[in-house]
């Protein structure tokens, strides 16, 4: 309760080729339930860390920080100017050529994190998400 907060989620997905995939906090399909949603009429600075890694161990890690807010609903979920995206190193062999993206779901009003992979090799992804509230 209250108008400011601080929350924590971690979130992750395995990808086995080039096809985005959104991490959640039971690995499953996307839902209302295993994602960082934000209140109605919020504001919220995120700082994301993500790290990567195939089944040889090769990896990859990546910080994403930006702000996102929210309106009356969740399709009003927006992210406000353009995230930062640190790359913190990788040796993955043919790695991704885009970092993890952090955008808004507008469907359920939610911090959405997404990895692309690699094609034909399997990633173990996860993501921890930090944010900061204004309510």
């Amino acid at each position: 309760a209250g108008d400011r907060q601080t929350h924590i989620l971690i979130v992750a997905g395995t990808t086995t080729d080039e096809t985005p995939k959104v991490l959640t906090s039971d690995a499953g399909a996307v839902s209302a339930t295993n994602q960082m949603l934000l209140p109605n009429n919020s504001s919220m600075f995120f700082e994301v860390d993500v790290i990567s890694h195939d089944t040889t161990l090769k990896s990859a890690a990546w910080t994403v920080t930006g702000t996102i807010r929210r309106g009356a609903n969740a399709a009003a979920t927006a992210v406000v100017g353009t995230n930062t995206t640190t790359a913190h190193g990788s040796d993955l062999v043919g790695a991704p050529t885009t970092a993890p993206t952090v955008t808004a779901d507008t469907t359920n009003g939610a911090i959405c994190v997404t990895f692309t992979g690699i094609a034909a090799t399997t990633i173990y992804t996860t993501a921890h998400i930090r944010t900061l509230i204004a309510a």
